[in-house]
């Protein structure tokens, strides 16, 4: 895929994205992005992939349109015997 760059600061369908792009997309800066991944305060899990940090595109689609952005990674449990939610 190539990176083509919209002008909200979308970045293709790429399904994931380097901090740097992350950061565009929540209007900050690239330092901030990595001071907060550091801190641990990134609003969205990060991954390290191949020695690079990449953020998932659906959990920073979902954080800016107001959605939980783990909710995709929410494990749910059931009870083997009633299957009623843990």
């Amino acid at each position: 895929m190539t990176r083509t760059k919209t002008k909200r600061g979308s970045f293709g369908l790429k399904p994931l994205l380097s901090v740097d792009e992350a950061a565009i997309m929540l209007g900050i800066t690239r330092s901030t992005a990595y001071r907060a991944i550091k801190n641990g305060s990134f609003p969205v899990q990060v991954f390290k992939v191949g020695g690079h940090l990449c953020i998932a595109r659906a959990s920073l689609d979902r954080l800016l349109n107001g959605e939980d952005p783990m909710a995709s990674w929410a494990i749910h449990k059931f009870c083997p015997n009633c299957g009623e939610k843990l």
